[in-house]
This record gives structure tokens, C-alpha cells and sequence, in this order.
């Protein structure tokens, strides 16, 4: 079970499509450094929810298969067309998973749905979509993104139809067990940084506080928990994992997609501290004395 979001935050100099998850996979026992969210060719990224015996090997094989052909791995695929070898993928693989004396035929389904999306280099903009399956068609469908923004005096995530283009607003896409739990602290969050709702004009880091307060406050027992996972995605088609301070900086441990780091490692993603959520760059921090290794 998870708990993940993926929305665009927007500044006066650009936009980027941020993906934060839980780290927690659990089936009778809890293993808390899952990676949850994946890069696909270091310019789009896609994060899972559900069963992970089904999730994992459906992104890797999509990873591997961009990594094999040579436009996706330049760059040169749109991040729709993307999306589109997803779900035929997607489809061919879920069609070869079979009953057993365990688990018969009527009962085997995927279980797992997907949040996906990077920046567009033919449409200019970045797109988002939920990937989930259709047991009826025996299929995976793309959904759009929804669109967050005031009408009046309340906050509505409605369909990704509305104008794009506006300055008003956000697309935003929730995953996993706790995404309606998600959502409803995301809009109270929201409705009292704008007492006045035509301040507001987009989203900043605001779901990712959703997250990690939710993972502070998760049971030990909970579908949730583990460190949170941070992925950004630029307009440049760059993605690139953070690092977390978890539970916070003053322990002084990074998580990077969910893993505690060893002493002895040294990584050169920026690392976020999830309070105060300032970044750091370790490449400009290291002493000039400091050895290569």
C-alpha cells in the first residue's frame, strides 16, 4: 500500500513536475526502503501502488525497454508516446500472468496502478496521467491529471480539461490506499495558506508536507511509512532522485529512494531537508582537500 503524489509546482522562472511516495511495502511484515518512484531515462518518472510482486517488474521491464531503443534513450520520444508503449507493455505483461492451485484463473489480476509523467518537448508543457487497470476491458487505461484550483470559495481537483495554459492553478494526481486521506489534508492545508482564494496561484511544496506529516504520524503497523521519497523533473527533460534528512536533518541519516545510506557513502543528489525544506548540493559543499574516491 502507498501513499503518493505527483503535481506541478510552478515559479516565476519555471515549472517542475514533482513526485513524492512512502517507502513502505508490507503483506504480513513491513520492509520500509522500498524504492517507489523510478526515473525512466532520467526525464520522466513513474511511481507505483499495489502489489508490488506486479509493480516492480512492470516498471523495470519499461525502464529496460526505453533504455534499449536509442529515441527514447536520446530524449526523443514524447513523454505521450511514452505513456503509450506503457500501457501496451503493461497490457502484453498482465496477459501472461496465470492462476495457480493458490490463486485461480477468475481470481488473478494486476492490483497495481501507476502515477506517471514528465515534460512534453512537442507540447511545451508537462503532462501527468494515472495509470490504473480496467477489469472489465482487461486493460490499463491513461487517466489525466486533475486540476487544482479555487472556484469561489473552494478548492476543486477537477478534470485536467480545464485550461491547461492558465496561470491559475495546478495538475495534481494522487496514488495509493491513502490518497482520499491525502487530498482532503492537502485542501485544508491549502484553504488556510489562502484565507483569500485569488491569491492563490499555484502549488509549491505543499504535498509534500501532506506526506511526510502523514509518515510521522503512521502506526508502526500502518499501510504507510518509511522515508519520503522525493523525484523532480525539470523543463531541460532532466529527472533526477533527492535525497531525504529522515525522520529529520537533526539525525543527520539521507534516505534516497527509501534507503537509509551506509556511513561510508557519499552521493551526489541534492539532499532536502524535509522541514525547512531547503536543498543542498553536495558537490558544493565538499572541502577541496576532500579525496575523489
Amino acid at each position: 500500500m502507498t501513499i503518493s503524489i505527483a503535481w506541478i509546482k510552478r515559479t516565476k522562472k519555471a515549472e517542475q513536475l514533482l513526485f513524492v511516495s512512502d517507502s513502505r511495502i508490507s503483506g504480513g511484515e513491513t520492509f520500509d526502503c522500498c524504492p517507489k518512484i523510478l526515473c525512466l531515462s532520467n526525464r520522466h518518472a513513474i511511481a507505483f501502488a499495489g502489489n508490488s510482486d506486479r509493480a516492480f517488474p512492470l516498471m523495470l521491464q519499461l525502464s529496460l525497454a526505453l533504455e534499449s531503443h536509442r529515441p527514447s534513450a536520446l530524449g526523443q520520444l514524447s513523454v505521450a508516446q511514452v505513456k503509450q508503449h506503457a500501457l501496451v507493455m503493461f497490457d502484453e505483461m498482465a496477459a501472461q500472468i496465470s492462476g495457480s492451485n493458490l490463486h485461480p484463473p477468475q481470481e488473478v489480476l494486476p492490483g497495481v496502478s501507476f502515477l506517471f509523467g514528465g515534460y512534453s518537448w512537442d507540447t511545451k508543457r508537462f503532462q501527468l496521467w494515472s495509470i490504473e487497470y480496467n477489469a472489465g476491458k482487461k486493460a490499463f487505461a491513461a487517466i489525466p491529471a486533475r486540476w487544482l484550483s479555487f472556484k469561489g470559495n473552494r478548492l476543486y481537483a477537477s478534470s485536467s480539461k480545464s485550461p491547461i495554459n492558465s496561470n491559475v492553478g495546478s495538475l495534481i494526481m494522487f496514488g495509493g490506499d491513502q490518497a482520499l486521506d491525502a487530498q482532503e489534508q492537502l485542501f485544508r492545508i491549502i484553504a488556510a495558506k489562502y484565507p483569500e482564494p485569488q491569491k492563490f496561484t499555484s502549488l509549491s511544496m505543499e504535498p509534500l508536507i501532506v506526506v511526510r506529516d502523514m509518515l510521522r504520524q503512521a502506526a508502526p503497523g500502518a499501510s504507510i511509512g518509511g522515508a519520503l521519497q522525493l523525484v523532480n523533473i525539470r523543463q531541460n527533460l532532466q529527472a533526477e532522485c533527492f535525497g531525504v534528512y529522515w525522520p529529520n536533518k537533526e539525525a543527520q541519516t539521507i534516505h534516497l529512494q527509501g534507503r537509509r545510506l551506509t556511513k561510508y557513502e557519499r552521493i551526489d543528489n541534492p539532499v532536502i531537508d524535509p522541514d525547512s525544506l531547503e536543498i543542498e548540493y553536495p558537490w558544493l559543499t565538499k572541502s577541496a582537500d576532500e579525496p575523489v574516491e
